[in-house]
């Protein structure tokens, strides 16, 4: 058995690696484009999320301390302190803390 020789690379070698290389390239574009804007979208997602987060507390705890300040006022004027005591607790709770990355079910 003779011992075979391997030839250079030649001008046609290197054509059809380019094209096989672009053909895969192609091939994987789709899927590459679409996983680089899902995870864009996500991204303003999040972010928009977390404002609306943060805008959601400011005005629960404007809200609180408006509260607070009625029942401030009533005891005030009222002579009987506990009367906003006892019924105020009924019609406020305190403001829970939202977790952003929560995910709500369903």
């Amino acid at each position: 058995m003779t011992k075979r020789t391997r030839r250079p690379l030649g001008l046609i070698d290197i054509v059809i690696g380019c094209l096989l290389l672009a053909g895969f390239g192609v091939l994987c574009y789709p899927f590459a484009s679409d996983a680089y804007v899902s995870y864009q979208n996500q991204q303003v997602i999040d972010r928009y999320r977390q404002q609306e987060a943060r805008k959601n507390q400011m005005v629960l705890r404007r809200e609180y301390n408006d509260y607070q300040q009625k029942i401030n006022s009533w005891q005030q004027v009222s002579k009987c302190p506990a009367l906003p005591v006892l019924i105020m607790p009924l019609m406020i709770k305190e403001p829970q803390k939202q977790r952003p990355n929560a995910i709500s079910k369903s």
